[in-house]
């Protein structure tokens, strides 16, 4: 067969144009056609990815057009959903933050942070089961009868509570306060109202979680314990410096130390004794994390904690088998963590002002203890060896760390082991005459190692009445801490 000629001219023009030269339609395979030329034939003002493609089939360049705007819809999805609450708790529900709960000296158990948690973060979901506002008030009533001390019953709107009292997560835990880290808010996701605790400020690892519970009307029912300047107690900041006394617990009617020791301070300084029986260094890390005030802190308060005793070691220092035995190493390492939430830089309660005592376990008397363990059905949990090289770990630690150490220990040993029990109540706490020794050790170190701070040296804050004059008296009245 004959093939067709084309016609002159042709060729020319079809190169001209983006064509191949001659052949018919078919053999001359794919090829890519000028703008110009499109334009003759496809409707103006309509983009060519809009053109229905033939036998409903797309080209590769209509995909990646169409996956174009979907990128770039996206995109712009994202920044408009960027703070939105949803999102928000997507993310929280991937990536959970890190809590645990332990005991609070705020009440009972708390909520605390493993992690830092920056400002307007979502911390934590408040779940539970959701109930009708009218089984609410009846499951109060019956929570009362039963004993239960504590329920957790959060109010969504007028007609839904959530009861986290049974059935919840650790965000029941969370403890009132008046200055609280935290808030509470309420947000719609998939048409269901949830809470949502955000946090109102950049949160410290080991720092409690709170917020403000909102109860006017159980004000005089509930009192607030948790030591906010604003406290519903305390309307005020605090007009004394002050001493903390850490770790050891003591009778009162014994004379403790430290009510000796706050009798020398007397309008001076406030001595405040944060002692908890039978807590070991595991038990007391967290606390002294809440105890410090942190460097924000600081920065707004006039009154300093001047001097911080750490008195731990006997209870660490029970047998292995003793639910408070803490391994000597372990025991170390503790003190150390101690030590650098105060000496160390990087730590949100830095505070190169403060000075720090470590005070050493006393001997253990085994003849009075043992004793103490047989009239309570016991085995001999304690020995005099195991509290020798806690003491000694105490002076080891304190040594390498440059921290003054007041040597408890081997100040009542040097009476001779036989003379122990004049000392001991049990033959592991102290007596009366223990803790005359332990105040006249601690006023000792003072005097040597601090004597800016020794009681002698400092001024009270107020005169006293003989140097008051009986008018304008006014200006001698104020606290000098609370001018500044």
């Amino acid at each position: 067969q004959q093939q067709q000629q084309p016609i002159e001219g042709e060729g020319q023009q079809q190169e001209e144009e983006g064509k191949p030269k001659g052949g018919c339609a078919r053999a001359r395979g794919y090829y890519p056609i000028p703008d110009s030329v499109k334009a003759t034939y496809l409707p103006r003002n309509r983009a060519v990815f809009d053109n229905p493609s033939v036998n409903g089939r797309t080209t590769s360049r209509t995909n990646r057009v169409n996956n174009r705007r979907l990128l770039v819809g996206m995109d712009m999805q994202k920044k408009s959903m960027a703070d939105s609450d949803i999102l928000k708790f997507n993310q929280l529900k991937n990536r959970k933050k890190q809590l645990r709960f332990a005991k609070s000296p705020i009440h009972d158990w708390g909520l605390f942070a493993e992690e830092r948690i920056d400002a307007n973060d979502m911390v934590i979901e408040y779940v539970g089961e959701v109930i009708r506002q009218q089984v609410a008030e009846e499951r109060e009533k019956t929570y009362e009868r039963c004993g239960i001390g504590s329920s957790y019953l959060f109010r969504v709107d007028d007609d839904t509570v959530i009861d986290a009292t049974k059935k919840g997560s650790i965000a029941r835990f969370i403890n009132h306060c008046c200055s609280p880290n935290c808030s509470a808010k309420i947000i719609t996701v998939d048409k269901q109202k949830k809470i949502v605790i955000y946090a109102n400020r950049d949160i410290e690892p080991g720092e409690e979680i709170t917020y403000d519970y909102k109860f006017p009307i159980e004000a005089d029912k509930i009192p607030c314990l948790c030591g906010s300047s604003s406290s519903t107690i305390i309307q005020m900041d605090h007009p004394y410096n002050q001493i903390l006394l850490f770790g050891f617990s003591f009778d009162p009617e014994l004379l403790g130390f430290g009510a000796s020791l706050a009798n020398a301070y007397q309008r001076k300084v406030d001595v405040v004794n944060r002692g908890f029986s039978g807590y070991n260094t595991e038990w007391c890390l967290p606390i002294l994390r809440q105890l410090l005030p942190t460097v924000e802190k600081q920065k707004r308060t006039p009154a300093k904690v001047i001097l911080t005793t750490i008195f731990l070691g006997a209870n660490d220092s029970a047998l292995p088998f003793a639910l408070q035995h803490v391994p000597l190493d372990k025991f170390k390492a503790n003190l150390n963590t101690m030590i650098s939430m105060i000496k160390s830089p990087e730590s949100p309660t830095y505070n190169p002002e403060l000075r720090l005592v470590l005070i050493t376990p006393p001997p253990l008397n085994e003849v009075q203890w043992k004793k103490r363990c047989d009239d309570q059905g016991g085995p001999l949990n304690r020995t005099w060896e195991y509290s020798r090289d806690y003491a000694q770990a105490v002076r080891d630690v304190a040594k390498e760390r440059g921290i003054v150490v007041a040597d408890l220990w081997t100040k009542l040993m040097d009476f001779g082991t036989d003379h122990l029990h004049e000392y001991l109540l049990d033959g592991l706490h102290l007596n009366a005459n223990g803790n005359k020794v332990t105040y006249e050790l601690l006023i000792q170190t003072i005097e040597q190692h601090f004597s800016d701070i020794h009681p002698d040296n400092l001024d009270m804050e107020l005169p006293g009445f003989r140097d008051l004059p009986r008018e304008n008296f006014d200006d001698l009245l104020q606290f000098r801490l609370l001018k500044q």
